[in-house]
């Protein structure tokens, strides 16, 4: 497709000889925004994140590394292609996938653990693997082992740590839910998070300046949880994934969240812009449940729209996805509208964000409303617009100059 428009993050870890790869990026140093939408690929989720060992093949690998600045993937999708897709993209950032929390691993120390209350060791309900002890130098330390060994062997530039967020205390789940060491009972959502933001921090603070993100800031609501917010992880990386930008993936393609909760999602990546650290958020929304072409043609309209209202330049990245292969390009992540001009403002029950070279128009309510244009645009599907545009409940519009 050209110059790499996209920001795929592929994961991966490095051993401690890792002093004669090819020097790596600096921590806060990834690709500088390109003319289009900032997009990024989590290849990790190619037939199922427990699918460690295949191999696409060099045309595929090239292909992404031309399609994407950042790529997340498991150590054996890309080590054997790593230097031929740095040579495609000199711009190009591949992150080794290290799972953060769970093992699949029963017969490792006993004190790596998490524990019930009964003293029993915990497990996921959809993957079997167990949930470890944040609070464990031990399993911290395996951590930084894992992704040291992974780099090494890889060629990849960085790291990212999954399942860094609240799973550890969602007891829909988890077989039972963890007991904290430090008090005895059950761990609150706040101590948890900041338990696994140290596992997170070690990791990056022992690569530096290597890059390391981490997964676990699941939506806007969860950011900004008054019990415990997912913000605090960022202050143990270089960025962090929200899971679950816009949709949760499973929901049903009529489902959207209220106005105050997608507009938390918003702001999320605003905030994400402002930060000292931890400044870089990279936003997925998936349609993993039966939706038609028309509907998944909206989401992805929907789910663009709210994305490029709150992110800052360089400091967020978008996804939309609708399986499990490699992360594809879309056509709508082609325009390029240039720099916000300014903030997203509400109009008329609208949110609206003015760019250089367009517009932004998003409806997160439950009615039709409307808004004057004063100019000619273009639509992502083609049409022009002027006058006046209305737009149905939960929609959005992203608008070039014409």
């Amino acid at each position: 497709m050209g110059i790499p428009r996209r920001t795929v993050l592929t994961a991966v870890l490095t051993t401690a000889a890792l002093v004669t790869l090819v020097p790596a990026p600096s921590a806060g140093a990834l690709p500088p925004p390109g003319p289009g939408v900032p997009v990024w690929a989590a290849d990790w989720m190619k037939k199922g994140s427990g699918n460690t060992n295949y191999d696409p093949g060099r045309t595929i690998a090239l292909r992404q590394a031309n399609d994407f600045d950042v790529v997340i993937a498991h150590l054996g999708t890309y080590d054997n292609h790593a230097a031929a897709m740095h040579a495609a993209n000199p711009n190009l950032r591949l992150f080794v996938y290290v799972q953060g929390m769970f093992a699949s691993e029963g017969n490792l120390p006993s004190s790596w653990y998490a524990r019930n209350s009964s003293g029993a060791k915990i497990k996921s309900e959809q993957f079997g693997t167990y949930l470890m002890n944040p609070k464990s130098s031990g399993w911290r330390d395996s951590r930084l082992s894992e992704c040291r060994q992974r780099l090494s062997s890889s060629h990849y530039d960085g790291c990212f740590l999954d399942s860094l967020g609240p799973t550890g205390v969602n007891d829909e789940s988890l077989t039972s839910l963890p007991i904290n060491p430090s008090t005895n009972r059950v761990y609150t959502r706040r101590e948890w998070l900041s338990s696994t933001v140290v596992v997170a921090d070690q990791v990056r603070s022992a690569l530096a300046p290597r890059p390391v993100l981490m997964n676990g800031l699941v939506d806007g609501p969860g950011y900004f949880h008054s019990s415990g917010p997912t913000e605090t992880l960022l202050n143990g990386a270089t960025g962090g994934m929200s899971e679950a930008f816009i949709r949760a993936a499973s929901s049903g393609a009529t489902k959207y969240k209220g106005e105050t909760a997608w507009k938390e999602d918003v702001d999320m990546l605003r905030d994400v812009g402002t930060r000292n650290s931890g400044a870089i958020a990279f936003a997925i929304t998936k349609v993993w449940c039966s939706a038609n072409s028309t509907q998944i043609s909206s989401w992805h309209r929907y789910a663009l729209g709210s994305f490029l209202l709150g992110y800052r330049p360089g400091h967020a990245y978008f996804q939309f996805r609708t399986d499990h292969d490699f992360t594809k390009g879309y056509s709508y992540e082609d325009v390029q509208l240039g720099t916000p001009s300014s903030s997203y403002f509400r109009t008329n029950g609208l949110y609206v964000r003015n760019f250089q070279y367009g517009k932004v128009i998003v409806n997160p309510t439950t009615s039709s409303h409307s808004t004057s244009l004063s100019r000619r645009y273009r639509d992502l599907s083609g049409n022009y617009r002027s006058g006046s545009i209305s737009l149905p409940a939960h929609s959005a519009q992203v608008l070039r100059n014409a």
